[in-house]
């Protein structure tokens, strides 16, 4: 069974997270320490613990595109059907076009030439150009 890697939205604070700047309490609140590099928050600022409804985790898929990146749930990738989002439901990695929707792998297990172009919170016009 493969690792569980998450990279987290805060709606709180308008940014992400990476698996290893982010943990989840059992009571559903999650801690966020920003470890990248210096902007806004600097290296090992503790920026706070944020009620689950504030931060929107999205899981990594294992599966990479063609440069080598981990696709990730939220991600807008480039495919040859188009632009899609990358989302999860009932155990499957998806893929959502503009008119349908299928299983991710099959499109990155066969040699495609998948790329994630952005995702839905950083590039949300990247989907519009597409509907």
């Amino acid at each position: 069974m493969r690792p569980h890697k998450y990279r987290a939205w805060s709606k709180k604070w308008e940014r992400w997270f990476l698996p290893e700047d982010i943990r989840v309490y059992g009571n559903g609140e999650v801690d966020c320490e920003y470890r990248g590099e210096p902007g806004r928050f600097g290296p090992g600022d503790h920026i706070g613990v944020a009620p689950r409804e504030d931060v929107v985790l999205m899981e990594y898929s294992d599966i990479k595109d063609k440069g080598g990146k981990k696709i990730c749930e939220g991600d807008i990738i480039k495919m040859c059907y188009g632009l899609a989002r990358v989302y999860f439901d009932h155990g499957c990695f998806m893929v959502e076009f503009d008119t349908d929707t299928d299983l991710l792998w099959p499109y990155c297990c066969k040699g495609d030439d998948t790329v994630i172009v952005g995702n839905i919170k950083d590039n949300p016009e990247l989907l519009e150009k597409t509907a």
